[in-house]
């Protein structure tokens, strides 16, 4: 379950002297900060609000936002609200930024990797296929299968084709991590040839989804 909603830190500020409380005639207050952010599983992502307030020492009356005069506030926002106590609200906001970086680097790094795959193929190299794109005729409803390189020439690389399909490619992925590839039954007999010079055209015409070197 998702857990989401708001909290506040509060920050102490200093005292204030000279100003009367309307409520007891006192002339000392406590000044504060209020900064509100919005978490997700308690992790701070973003400030929703930075609010100053101050509370007589005596009867506990309090101003806040709105309430305290501008010439308190103005002068006290500063002091309360420095980088060093609001910028740990955006933790969330960061971290979320570095993974977002991380998985951008990841994916520019598969994909060079993939491209050098396709450049050099070679042998035992697996490719996960759109079958229906190799093969118009066959059932669409079960595209994802698996091929892997027999043999490679200049001219020639021979594909043994797998028998097991899938409406999804994380099916091919999956008996990929479970070895289940290796089982003697796992391929057709029939093998299946391309030309090395047309795998950059086949995967980016979306037959070949991806390239495992083991």
């Amino acid at each position: 379950m998702l857990v989401y909603g708001t909290r506040a830190k509060t920050i102490n500020g200093p005292l204030i002297e000279g100003r009367q409380c309307t409520e007891c005639g006192k002339r000392e207050h406590r000044s504060f900060g209020l900064i509100r952010y919005a978490h997700v599983y308690w992790i701070p992502l973003f400030v929703t609000k930075k609010l100053i307030g101050i509370e007589c020492t005596h009867c506990k009356r309090t101003l806040i936002d709105k309430e305290v005069p501008s010439e308190i506030a103005e002068p006290l926002r500063p002091q309360l609200f420095t980088k060093a106590r609001v910028l740990p609200r955006y933790a969330g906001v960061l971290v979320l930024l570095l993974l977002l970086g991380g998985f951008l680097l990841l994916g520019k790094q598969s994909s060079e990797e993939q491209a050098k795959w396709l450049a050099a193929p070679a042998t035992n190299d697996l490719y996960i296929v759109r079958l229906d794109r190799l093969w118009p005729e066959l059932e669409p409803e079960y595209p994802y299968g698996l091929m892997k390189v027999v043999a490679v020439t200049d001219d020639e690389m021979s594909f043994q084709v797998g028998t097991v399909v899938y409406s999804k490619a994380s099916g091919v992925r999956k008996d990929i991590r479970t070895h289940k590839i290796s089982e003697s039954d796992y391929y057709a007999d029939e093998l299946f040839y391309a030309d090395p010079a047309e795998l950059p055209e086949l995967k980016a015409d979306g037959a070949i989804v991806s390239v495992r070197r083991p």
